[in-house]
């Protein structure tokens, strides 16, 4: 175990015990009560604010205003956010992590589980068909190998390890059919000694894998010709059958950055893996991706924009937005957050070549790199 994770420990221990005492169960943190409007979604998400990090609901409260109707304090910065069907949340640790959570806002109760040691969580969580298991991306820290982990949903304890058949699993997504995981590898490599750095001058391990979800084994392994892009993020077309993947460079050249790509097309039907460029320039890092009703949206802090593709990787427009990085999409439209604290609502406009600045909303704070609809 690090330093890192020995301090990380030490405080989330001291953090609990103080919870405790205020009668919060494993609570670490503020429940704030502000409700929202009746028939108003909520939107988990993940924010690092005066009192540290946090992981809550947003929801607009009775005024109009968007309001955190609660929280919950986490011991580092969290990163991926699964909405379960009981109505509570999991949460997991940004890579390297050693704390996985499942909250329940209703009932101000929390169940954590701490990493086995030898393994760190990636960030990413996806819960399996029957809702009984999940799945966990993990890396091997001896080996600094990917591994996914079989969990049950109710005591979060591991039950069997997949190797990943790369390096740096990050986010996870069942298939349609509901038999198979996508998983992207994101290749990087690291030492627990360092936490997130690159080991210097080691190349990139990066893939697309698909996983039998009965077995573990490997339906499928696509790369893309660049070694330096990494594949992180995930969201599906099911109107096209179109795996969209954000990428993020890694070229040891810094000059070869700026203009690398950010979104990977696997066509499944073809079988091919391939790079659609942006309209403009994103800083070679996209930070979040959701598929839209006529493709995807692959947002960039780094660039202050949020680029559209067609299904097809035809360019269809962009927006510029101050540090833009979690994106959802649902019924209610495409959502952007905004690392200063703002909540940005593109619509399509009819004749229009892409998508306009419909609406703005101050937030209370400045969200992380994802969220999603909780209900």
């Amino acid at each position: 175990m690090t330093a890192t994770d020995a301090g990380r420990r030490r405080w989330l221990r001291a953090a609990l015990s103080a919870g405790a005492g205020l009668g919060l169960g494993l609570g670490c943190g503020l429940v704030a009560a502000t409700p929202g409007r009746r028939g108003e979604p909520r939107w988990a998400a993940a924010w690092n604010g005066p009192s540290g990090h946090q992981v809550g609901l947003l929801a607009r409260a009775a005024d109009g205003r968007w309001r955190v109707e609660a929280s919950v304090a986490v011991p580092t910065r969290s990163h991926g956010l699964t909405a379960l069907p009981d109505g509570s949340l999991l949460t997991i640790a940004r890579r390297p992590g050693d704390w996985l959570l499942r909250w329940h806002p209703d009932r101000r109760h929390e169940q954590l589980v701490w990493n086995d040691a030898g393994s760190t969580f990636n960030g990413h969580a996806v819960l399996l068909p029957g809702g009984r298991q999940l799945l966990t991306s993990e890396t091997d820290t001896e080996l600094d190998q990917g591994r996914l982990v079989l969990r049950r949903l109710d005591t979060l304890e591991p039950l069997q390890r997949w190797a990943t058949g790369g390096r740096d699993p990050h986010q996870l997504l069942v298939a349609e059919e509901g038999r198979s995981v996508w998983v992207a590898n994101g290749g990087v490599a690291s030492q627990p000694e360092t936490g997130r750095a690159r080991v210097a001058d080691a190349t990139l391990d990066s893939s697309i894998v698909r996983l039998d979800l009965r077995s573990g084994q490997p339906l499928g392994h696509w790369t893309l010709d660049d070694p330096w892009l990494s594949l992180r993020h995930l969201a599906w077309h099911a109107g096209s059958r179109t795996l969209g993947v954000a990428l993020q460079a890694e070229h040891p050249q810094a000059s070869r950055r700026p203009d690398a790509p950010v979104l990977a097309l696997l066509d499944v039907a073809q079988d091919r893996l391939s790079c659609p460029q942006a309209p403009r320039a994103m800083a070679g890092y996209g930070g979040d991706i959701c598929a839209t009703p006529r493709g995807f949206a692959v947002s960039s802090p780094r660039a202050h924009r949020v680029a559209f593709w067609d299904h097809a990787g035809q360019p269809d427009g962009e927006l510029q937005l101050p540090e833009a990085c979690a994106l959802s999409y649902s019924d209610a439209g495409l959502l952007v957050g905004v690392r200063q604290g703002g909540l940005r609502r593109p619509a399509e406009v009819p004749d229009s070549p892409g998508p306009t600045l419909a609406a703005a909303d101050a937030l209370p704070f400045s969200p992380d790199n994802h969220w999603i609809r909780w209900r």
